[in-house]
C-alpha cells in the first residue's frame, strides 16, 4: 500500500522528513511536498468546525487525485488497514459515543478526548 490518510486527534504529530510547525504540518492549500498531503487540524491547528474539515478534505482529495499516477498496487488492503489501526466510520462512531456519554458525566454535550491512545480505545483499537 502507498498510501495511508491518518485523521484522528487534536495535534499534529512531529514526523522526520516532514515540515512542522507550532502543533501542525507546514502546507501550502494541503500539499506538504510531493504525494505528501494534510487537511483538518494537521493543516490549520485546531480550529473550525466538522463542516470546516470535510470541505477541507475534499479540496485535498482533489489535489491528490490529480497528482496519482497509475496504482502501483490495486490489491486488498485490509491487513495493512487493521495492522496500523486505521480508524473506520465504524470507529469514529464509538468514539463519538464514547464522547459524547462523557460529556453528559459533566453537563456538557461531549468531552473531546485528544489523545491517541485514549481516542483508539474508545475506537476498541
Amino acid at each position: 500500500c502507498g498510501l495511508v490518510i491518518t485523521a484522528i486527534g487534536y495535534e499534529a504529530a512531529s514526523l522526520d522528513g516532514i515540515p512542522y510547525e507550532k502543533g501542525k504540518v507546514v502546507n501550502t492549500d494541503g500539499r506538504v511536498n510531493e504525494n505528501v498531503y494534510v487537511v483538518g487540524w494537521a493543516k490549520r491547528g485546531p480550529s473550525g468546525v466538522i463542516g470546516t474539515n470535510k470541505s477541507d478534505a475534499a479540496d485535498v482529495m482533489k489535489l491528490l487525485v490529480a497528482d496519482l499516477g497509475t496504482p502501483k498496487n490495486s490489491g486488498d488492503i485490509t491487513e495493512v488497514i487493521a495492522h496500523n489501526k486505521v480508524v473506520t466510520q465504524q470507529h469514529w462512531q464509538s468514539i463519538n459515543e464514547a464522547e459524547v456519554a462523557a460529556g453528559e458525566l459533566l453537563g456538557k454535550p461531549r468531552r473531546k478526548a485528544v489523545a491517541r491512545e485514549e481516542l483508539l480505545k474508545h475506537a476498541g483499537l
